[in-house]
Formats: C-alpha cells, structure tokens, sequence
C-alpha cells in the first residue's frame, strides 16, 4: 500500500472517530467534590468526634469547620429570630418563644462543644481558628430587658434549669468541690504517713523542718486535685 493511500486511510478513520470523543467524555462520571463527613450526626459524643476527626488532614478537616460552624450559624439565627419575634408578639406566642429560647440555647452550647473539638483538631494541625472563636464568643451567651419582667424571668428560669445551661455548671461545680474534698482527705493521709515516718528514731531531723516536710506535702497533694 502506498504512503498516499495509507495517509488517507488514517485520516478517514479520525473523521470517523472524532465524533465518538464527546460522547466518551461525557460518559465519564465527574469525580465526587469532598464533603464534610462528621457533620450528617450533629448530636454525635464530642469524644467519638474527636476520634474520627484524628486521621482527617488539613484540608479535610477545613471543609468539616465550615459544615459545623454553618450549623452553628443555623443555630445562632434561630434564636436571634425567636428573640426578635417575642419582642413584638403577645399572648400565648410570646410564652411559647420564651419558653422555646432556652431549649434553643442549649442546643446551641452542646453544638459549640462539637464546633470546639473540630476547631482543636483543625488547629493542631495548622489551621487558623481564630476567626472561628471570635463568632463563638459572639454568640454565646444571652442578654435580656430587665425592664421587661416576663422576659427576664423566662430567661433566667429556663438557663437555670436547661441541661446545657443552670444544670451543667451546677453539675461541674459539684465535681468540683467533690475533687477538692476527695483530695483534701488524700493530702491529709499522705500528710499523716510522711510524719511518722518522718519521727522515725533512724532519720534525724528537727521538729521544726519535719513539720516543713509535712505541710509541704499535703499541700503539693491538696494542689494536685485544684
């Protein structure tokens, strides 16, 4: 066959086949964006969170703080419309906004504390997570008219008694006294073994620097536990 004929040969095939090119990438499926992953279980144990977020690399872990800190947002605007409608609204619909703001506030603080644990992983990986922070001091907490009685009291009412709210800080300040007294008991017993061994007849020390030893012990336990 020669070169000329050969020539034509190809070309002919390329005509037929260009048409076919298309078709093939369209065909192609397009590969998949990267999602968040963590955030489809919002009410997930912040300890099972911060296992799955261990082995997320930087830029994984981006794309789960943007998809938390937009629940958070979700959130934070519930609450500002429930706020802002029960500032005009009477009756029975201002009782069940103000009845509904401290269950919203406390699904808002059980999101920060997820919001916080993907900022920490996010961050010990070398993300910057301070603009992320300044909106969580923004939004947390709660403010109210105290010319306006009703509201003030439904306020501070449902806080005290949320879960999240009045009963969580009652909670940890009870561990914390409990952690206090535990160790307190502790110091003492530990304080009580030094100094007889202390006034042991083998080990010659002052009274004066075998009371130091003492005291410097039970407080070193005592501040332990604080």
């Amino acid at each position: 066959m020669s070169t000329a004929r050969v020539a034509a040969v190809v070309t002919i095939a390329a005509l037929l086949l260009t048409p076919l090119t298309p078709a093939l990438a369209q065909d192609a499926p397009a590969p998949a964006a990267p999602t968040a992953t963590t955030v489809a279980e919002p009410a997930i144990a912040t300890d099972i969170l911060t296992i799955k977020l261990r082995p997320l690399t930087k830029g994984q872990l981006e794309l789960e703080v943007a998809a938390w800190m937009a629940l958070l947002q979700a959130k934070a605007q519930d609450i500002a419309n429930a706020e802002g409608v029960s500032k005009t609204a009477d009756g029975g619909e201002r009782d069940v906004l103000l009845g509904a703001l401290p269950t919203l506030r406390g699904e808002q603080t059980a999101l920060i504390d997820r919001v916080t644990a993907v900022l920490d992983a996010y961050e010990a990986k070398g993300g910057d997570v301070t603009e992320h922070e300044l909106y969580i001091t923004a939004v947390t907490g709660f403010s109210f008219d105290a010319t306006d009685y009703e509201a003030a009291y439904a306020t501070a009412w449902g806080w005290a008694k949320d879960p999240q709210g009045g009963l969580r800080l009652l909670k940890n300040f009870v561990f914390f006294l409990l952690t206090l007294l535990v160790f307190r008991i502790i110091a003492s017993i530990v304080g009580r073994i030094a100094a007889r061994a202390l006034a042991s007849p083998r080990i010659k020390t002052s009274e004066l620097l075998r009371d130091f030893f003492v005291n410097t012990i039970r407080k070193v336990v005592f501040f332990i536990g604080f």
